[in-house]
């Protein structure tokens, strides 16, 4: 039949449509139905006539609906007819020695698919390779690919798990497997119990789990940090215990003292034997002594002492400096409890302390003394020299700092400027004075 003969006779038909009333849309349809019909009225469009689309019952179809083109089949063979137009049949068809499995007819429906699923063919009396099924393991030899009917296949659950239900499957003559009720469920070890003073991760109990431990602050883990459930339902690994984090005791500096502390700021005694996470070691020192390092330190929880290690140092108060007309007569020494004692050069007096100490604070009790020159009495022609006490200078060559000297001239002489009357003495240095007329 041509092409053209073939549109004419759809045509005709089209033009002939009778509703079937047996062909109602079902409840339970899994697919989307088109407009639902009584008769070719009830369509819009000219393309949309009224035709039975199955379980979709009458509706409003394309008559020039097709669907794609259907895909050959393994050793089979399928014939479409009319060539893939709405309600067009594929019929499949297996080869010599092979069984259809599935539909043998599909239908081109008016939503432009294809109904059912595409069957296969398989080889008769026949079975694939034995279904897969988790951590099981089949008897068979790996490869092959048929089996014959009434061959057995034995599951076996891999290590570590163990089997539930019938575990032989069987090869039967429609070449399919019958049905199978193994399922390989990983061996159970025991709760392995709580840590004292820590907490465990919650998890199953079962094959290649695990179970992580830690401790609470201020404890330490002793043993495994996990243990793994292994093939036999037994736990791998020591468990694990926690103990309090220690730190010893530490020495007391040579003129010190160490004073502990828990963490609310309470008084340890001494007669233990360590301290806990936490705790704290305070230094001190004896009078005159400070201390060099960390005063305080905290025991941490790699079980040392945070810092360094401290020590009493003896106080220095350092080298006062020197002093200009002056030396030290004692043991130059400059540490806490040490006097110095000074003393200035001939023709000198001092202003200030003779003598210092060092205190506990680091610092001298008094600035070192300053030791100040005398001046030389000054040599007047015709004329007579006073001290600032109005005493005759005589035989005196020297007078003391910040004092002076009065020059009064003798009868029928007089001062060259009669303001500089005074000389001031100055560390050693005299004030201008003029000579008499």
């Amino acid at each position: 039949m041509n092409a053209t003969l073939a549109s004419l006779l759809l045509s005709i038909l089209l033009a002939s449509c009778v509703v079937d009333a047996s062909c109602t849309r079902k409840l339970d349809v899994k697919r989307k139905c088109l407009k639902k019909c009584n008769s070719n009225s009830d369509c819009r469009g000219r393309k949309k006539k009224c035709f039975c689309d199955g379980d979709c019952g009458m509706s409003c179809v394309r008559h020039n609906r097709k669907c794609k083109e259907v895909l050959s089949i393994l050793h089979g063979a399928v014939d479409v007819k009319p060539y893939n137009r709405f309600n067009a049949k594929a019929r499949y068809s297996c080869d010599e020695g092979y069984t259809l499995n599935g539909p043998d007819v599909r239908v081109c429906r008016g939503d432009g698919k294809w109904g059912l699923t595409a069957p296969s063919c398989e080889i008769e009396g026949k079975c694939p390779p034995p279904p897969h099924i988790s951590h099981a393991k089949p008897d068979s030899l790996p490869g092959r690919k048929y089996f014959n009917v009434g061959d057995r296949i034995y599951y076996s659950c891999e290590i570590g798990y163990d089997p539930e239900g019938f575990s032989i499957i069987a090869c039967l003559d429609n070449g399919l497997w019958t049905k199978h009720t193994i399922k390989c469920n990983p061996k159970a070890c025991p709760d392995p119990g709580h840590i004292h003073n820590g907490v465990r991760q919650v998890g199953d109990f079962v094959y290649m789990s695990k179970v992580n431990f830690t401790c609470n602050e201020g404890y330490q883990l002793h043993g495994s940090q996990s243990l793994k459930c292994n093939s036999s339902g037994k736990w791998e690994g020591v468990k694990p215990h926690c103990l309090p984090i220690k730190c010893p005791l530490l020495k007391n500096p040579s003129n010190g003292e160490v004073v502990y502390w828990n963490r609310n700021r309470k008084y340890i005694k001494k007669n233990l034997i360590s301290l806990k996470y936490g705790d704290k070691a305070t230094f001190n020192c004896m009078r005159g002594f400070e201390i060099k390092g960390d005063r305080e330190r905290i025991c941490s929880a790699n079980e040392r002492w945070s810092g360094e290690s401290a020590r009493c140092a003896i106080v220095d108060c350092g080298y006062p400096g020197h002093v200009p007309h002056g030396m030290i007569t004692s043991p130059i020494k400059t540490t806490f409890g040490v006097k110095l004692t000074f003393r200035c050069a001939n023709r000198s007096t001092h202003k200030g302390h003779m003598a210092i100490t060092c205190q506990e604070n680091g610092r001298w009790d008094h600035s070192p003394p300053l030791c100040l020159k005398q001046c030389t009495v000054p040599k007047v022609r015709h004329a007579k020299v006073y001290t600032s006490h109005n005493d005759n200078v005589g035989i005196v060559q020297y007078f003391n700092h910040d004092n002076y000297v009065v020059i009064s001239c003798k009868k029928g002489y007089a001062l060259e400027n009669r303001h500089k009357k005074k000389s001031f003495c100055n560390n050693g240095n005299k004030g201008i004075y003029s000579s008499s007329l």
